[in-house]
C-alpha cells in the first residue's frame, strides 16, 4: 500500500477516534450537568424550607429541629458535590456562597454562572415578609476537567500515531540504508576483478604498440575510461562505508567537475552554457570523490531539466565554454557568443559563497522547473521523471551531503518554466585558515 494511503488512513482513524471521544464526552457532560442541577435544586428546596418562617415556627420541638438540620446539612448539602454556588436577593446582592474562595466572588461571576446554567428561584415568607432569592451555580471540578479530556485524548492519540509514523520511517530508512550499503559494497567488489584484468590487458597493448602513436592514443583513451570506471567503483566502496573527510579547498573540486561535465555536454546533443561564480576563500572538510559525485549528479539533473529545442545544435554558431580561475579563488566563465535566436540559451550556473561559517553552493538552471506536487518527492529513492531512470541520483546526493558531510541539500527555489536552484550547505571550520595544497 502506498505511503500516502497509509497516512490518509491514519489521519482518518485519528479523526474518527477524536470525534467519537468528543461525542461521548459531551453526552457524559450533559448527564452530569443534569445531575448537578438536580442536586442544586434539592439544596435550594432545603434552603427555602429552612428559611420559611412558618416552618421555623412549627419546628419548636428540639428533636424535630435537629433532624431537619441533619437532613439539610448532611444528606442534602453533603451529597450535592462541590458545585460552586452563589445566592443573591432580588436586588442582586450576594447573600451567601458555597465552594468558592472569598476573593473569587465577584459581580462578574454571577453573569458567567447565569450563562452556564439557568438560575434557580426560591421564595419564602408571606405578605410584606415575602422574599425572593436566586441561586446561581457553575460547574464542578469534575465537569471542568471532562471538558478538556477530548483535547488531552486527541493530543495523546496524535502523539502515539506520530511516534508510530516516525518509528516506521526510521526503520524503513535504516533498511534502505543497509540495502544501499550492501549493494554498494557488492558492486565495488564485482568491479574490482575485471578492472584489474583490464589494466593488465592495457599494459600488454601498450607494450605491443610502442612506436605506433595512433594506437597508443587509443590505448591512452581506453586507460582513461578504465580509470574512470575505477573511480566509480571507489565511490561505491566509499558510499558503503564511513567516508574520511579532509580539510581542502572546494573550488578545485568544483572546477574539476565543471571541466569534466563540459567534455560530456556534447554527448547530450545540446549546447549548454555552463557558468561558475566561486567566491570562497576557506577550506572545508570534504571527501573529494564523494563530493565530486554529488556535484556531478546535480549538474546532470540540471541538464535533464533543460527543455528540448532551446539551445540545441544549430541554434548557436559556437557552443564552447572556458572557465578561468582567479588567484583570489573567485571564478569567471567566458563563453563564445551565441547567434541570436528566439529561444533562450540553455544555462547552468554554479555559484559558491561563504555565509555564517557555511559553504553555500547553488546549482541553478533555467529549465522547466519542478511542480509543487513533486518537490517533496525528488530526494526519495526511486522517484524519477525519466522513462528508464532509477531515481537514485538525487537520493545518493542527499546521502553524500547530509550523512557523510554533515551538511544540508534542498530545493532553494523553483517555478514551472523558470528553472530550479538546488542549494548545498556544508559547515566550515570556525576559524579562517590559509589554503592548503590539495
Amino acid at each position: 500500500m502506498p505511503s500516502q494511503w497509509i497516512k490518509l488512513l491514519l489521519l482518518l482513524l485519528l479523526g474518527l477516534l477524536a470525534a467519537a471521544s468528543f461525542v461521548y464526552n459531551q453526552t457524559l457532560i450533559r448527564e452530569l450537568n443534569e445531575k448537578e442541577r438536580n442536586a442544586v435544586e434539592l439544596w435550594a428546596k432545603a434552603l427555602e424550607f429552612s428559611n420559611d418562617p412558618a416552618n421555623v415556627a412549627t419546628s419548636s420541638d428540639v428533636g424535630e429541629d435537629a433532624a431537619q438540620q441533619f437532613i439539610i446539612e448532611e444528606l442534602i448539602v453533603g451529597t450535592s458535590s462541590e458545585i460552586p454556588t452563589i445566592v443573591t436577593d432580588s436586588a442582586g446582592v450576594i447573600i451567601q456562597f458555597r465552594f468558592l474562595e472569598e476573593e473569587e466572588v465577584q459581580p462578574g461571576l454571577i453573569g458567567d454562572y447565569e450563562a452556564l446554567n439557568e438560575p434557580i428561584t426560591i421564595t419564602f415568607g408571606e405578605g410584606e415578609q415575602r422574599q425572593t432569592q436566586y441561586i446561581y451555580f457553575g460547574e464542578s471540578d469534575t465537569i471542568r476537567f471532562l471538558r478538556y479530556v477530548p483535547f488531552i485524548q486527541f493530543s495523546l492519540l496524535a502523539l502515539l500515531i506520530g511516534l508510530g509514523v516516525v518509528t516506521f520511517r526510521s526503520i524503513s530508512r535504516s533498511e534502505q540504508s543497509s540495502l544501499w550499503v550492501g549493494m554498494a559494497k557488492e558492486a565495488a567488489h564485482q568491479l574490482g576483478t575485471p578492472l584489474s584484468s583490464l589494466y593488465g590487458w592495457i599494459q600488454l597493448l601498450k607494450d605491443s604498440s610502442r612506436g605506433d602513436d595512433v594506437s597508443y592514443q587509443y590505448i591512452y583513451e581506453a586507460e582513461n575510461d578504465v580509470s574512470r570506471i575505477e573511480a566509480v567503483a571507489e565511490r561505491f566502496n566509499k558510499i558503503g562505508s564511513s567516508a574520511e573527510l579532509k580539510l581542502m579547498r572546494p573550488e578545485p573540486i568544483i572546477r574539476r567537475v565543471v571541466e569534466y561535465m563540459e567534455r560530456r555536454i556534447p554527448q547530450f546533443g545540446q549546447e549548454i552554457l555552463l557558468e561558475t561564480d566561486l567566491k570562497i576563500t576557506r577550506p572545508a572538510a570534504l571527501n573529494a570523490q564523494l563530493f565530486e559525485w554529488a556535484l556531478e549528479n546535480l549538474i546532470k539533473n540540471a541538464i535533464d531539466a533543460l527543455p528540448a529545442g532551446a539551445g540545441s545544435k544549430g541554434d548557436t554558431s559556437e557552443g564552447a565554454t572556458s572557465v578561468g580561475i582567479t588567484s583570489a579563488g573567485a571564478t569567471s566563465t567566458r563563453a563564445t557568443s551565441a547567434r541570436a535566436t528566439d529561444t533562450p540559451q540553455k544555462r547552468i550556473t554554479i555559484e559558491a559563497t561563504e555565509q555564517n561559517d557555511r559553504l553555500i553552493i547553488d546549482i541553478i538552471d533555467n529549465g522547466s522547473g519542478i511542480p509543487k506536487s513533486a518537490v517533496s518527492q525528488v530526494f526519495k529513492p526511486g522517484y524519477s521523471t525519466k522513462k528508464r531512470g532509477w531515481g537514485l541520483g538525487l537520493s545518493l546526493t542527499r546521502r553524500i551531503i547530509e550523512t557523510y558531510h554533515n551538511g544540508k541539500i534542498s530545493i532553494y527555489k523553483t517555478a514551472p518554466g523558470q528553472g530550479t536552484t538546488f542549494r548545498i550547505q556544508i559547515p566550515l571550520p570556525a576559524q579562517k585558515v590559509s589554503h592548503q595544497p590539495e
